[in-house]
């Protein structure tokens, strides 16, 4: 944790974030972070993957699918997995993919009787 702070350190110090949600928390906290923009009743459809690069290709592909979407609900999220996630073995916890460079998801949401 100590790490981590100092690490972020010159970043809070250059400019006060407009939100700042780093820091130490419990796995479900980080694990249920998207969990209000799954409302009740709504259609969802996902689809998560590790990638094990983020190329300025890749980056194209994800934007221009991320600018086309046609529901305003969509979404896509992408998390960093270096660092601590990847010196751990890979068979040492149920989660695997440890050389992963980014964790991606895309979420798509619209509400019943819109167009997807």
């Amino acid at each position: 944790i100590e790490d981590g702070e100092k690490a972020l350190r010159p970043l809070r110090a250059f400019r006060t974030p407009l939100l700042d949600l780093a820091g130490p928390k419990p796995y479900v906290v980080f694990q249920s972070a998207l969990d209000s923009t799954v409302l009740h009743g709504w259609n969802y459809y996902w689809k998560a993957t590790h990638l094990p690069a983020l190329r300025d290709d890749l980056i194209d592909v994800i934007a221009g699918h991320v600018f086309s979407c046609s529901s305003p609900r969509s979404y896509v999220a992408m998390f960093h997995l270096k660092g601590a996630v990847s010196r751990v073995a890979e068979g040492a916890t149920a989660f695997g993919n440890r050389q992963a460079s980014h964790a991606i998801i895309v979420h798509a949401a619209w509400r019943p009787g819109e167009d997807f």
